[in-house]
């Protein structure tokens, strides 16, 4: 009997249909269907599943001349152990899309950084050349209306980005939160991938590290002239560059993330993914703090310098409250886990 007539035997034997096998297998029922009708064989990983699923052993499956079953110790059950199975098809699908989203989503976070360029410079040549743009006088009011429209229609958009790309890795949420057990070759996979990316990821987080420390050359040049819009101006290209390293910074860190999820290594250990949940709502009470922070500076602002320094002098300025938080992130995060330890 060959394998595709044991195959059928099992599955009948066991009462499944092939929708169910291919859904215990993790494969679809046209794969199923074509090893039924030895249009096509499994391969070596996917033998070893079937071996498991049905509790044969694989000689029985690959020797042609082995009528009677041996069975295994080691049978399968849909509540084997308290962890996701990942087979190699599921693993390959789920570093395909990682590695299509990662760009898409380094995109949207250098469009959050990008965010305020508008509001500061129209900000600053309200303060300081209001005939920039001749005939028009551009005020204070109208500049910071430009910019948070701009701003907010960025933010906007960014957020579209990181939601679809969220739903693209809807089906793979359990890598990020839950333990895993991955069948035979997925993890070796997973690290000779991971192992042919490591010089190129290496490379990006040095360039994107180089990039940081280089963009606040502009405010060094912007201090030289003394001049306050050119200050401001030194700020924004600040900003501009950011954004490119954090581009390349992202883009790396979720490729490479993704194979740390199939290992269970790094940020993504079952250790640190059962601590990973209380770590986020902390730090999602440190940002709304700083929200807080950063609305309370804009209406104190408003409401005590109005006549000095502005609106739109005043938003501009209380950006820096953002950019120390941002710096002030990973420290936070490091205390809250040296408290929780």
């Amino acid at each position: 009997m060959i394998l595709a007539d044991k195959i059928i035997y099992l599955r009948k034997k066991n009462g499944w249909s092939q929708e169910e096998l291919a859904e215990k297998l993790g494969v679809t029922r046209q794969s199923v269907s074509k090893w039924e009708g030895a249009q096509s064989v499994p391969d070596l990983d996917r033998i070893l599943q079937i071996g498991k699923v049905f509790g044969v052993s694989t000689d029985y499956l690959l020797k042609d001349d082995m009528e009677t079953e041996e069975s295994v110790s080691e049978s399968y059950s849909d509540d084997d152990g308290s962890l996701r199975k990942v087979s190699m098809e599921e693993a390959n699908r789920f570093l395909r899309i990682n590695e299509k989203r990662a760009p898409r989503t380094a995109f949207g976070v250098s469009l959050c950084i990008l965010s305020p360029i508008v509001l500061i410079i129209l900000a600053g040549l309200s303060d300081y050349r209001p005939d920039f743009f001749g005939s028009f006088t551009i005020s204070e009011n109208i500049a910071g209306g430009i910019g948070v429209a701009v701003l907010l229609a960025i933010i906007a958009f960014a957020v579209i980005i990181f939601i679809m790309s969220g739903r693209e890795l809807k089906d793979f949420e359990f890598l990020e939160n839950e333990g895993i057990d991955t069948n035979y070759g997925v993890s070796g996979m997973a690290k000779e991938r991971r192992a042919a990316y490591s010089s190129k990821h290496t490379k990006n987080l040095i360039l994107g590290t180089v990039i940081f420390i280089l963009s606040v050359i502009p405010l060094f040049l912007s201090a030289i002239t003394d001049d306050d819009l050119t200050a401001i101006m030194g700020f924004a290209l600040l900003l501009a560059i950011c954004s490119v390293g954090a581009y390349i910074l992202v883009k790396t860190s979720i490729i490479n993330d993704g194979y740390n999820m199939l290992l269970e290594e790094d940020d993504y250990s079952r250790e640190r993914k059962s601590d990973k949940k209380k770590r986020r709502d902390i730090m999602a009470i440190y940002w709304l703090i700083v929200t807080a922070v950063y609305i309370g500076y804009i209406w104190y602002a408003r409401a005590h310098f109005w006549d000095n320094s502005g609106w739109g002098k005043a938003s501009t300025n209380g950006l820096v409250i953002w950019v120390v938080a941002g710096l002030l992130c990973p420290v936070v995060s490091r205390i809250v886990k040296m408290i929780r330890k």
